[in-house]
């Protein structure tokens, strides 16, 4: 069985398409079941992101507007220091 920060993950009942785990017992690392990433949380219950065009859209817009939110000084630069 797993841990999280030294206490240890109770596996919760999984039910989706790829797993059926009811009664728990099943930790995921992780996997990708059609447009569903799903990981394990500290607490044993496997959590699901949706992976679509727009919840990649989402995300890059709100990436991009926290970096428009700096302020940036100096020159352009193409390449890392």
């Amino acid at each position: 069985m797993g841990k999280a920060r030294g206490k240890p993950i109770v596996p919760q009942p999984i039910d989706n398409p790829m797993i059926h785990a009811p009664e728990g017992g099943v930790i995921v690392t992780s996997s990708l079941n059609e447009t569903k990433l799903s990981y394990p949380g500290a607490h044993g219950y496997l959590h699901e992101v949706d992976i679509t065009d727009a919840s990649v859209t989402a995300a890059q817009t709100a990436i991009q507007q926290a970096a428009d939110a700096l302020v940036w000084t100096g020159g352009r630069r193409t390449w890392p220091l």
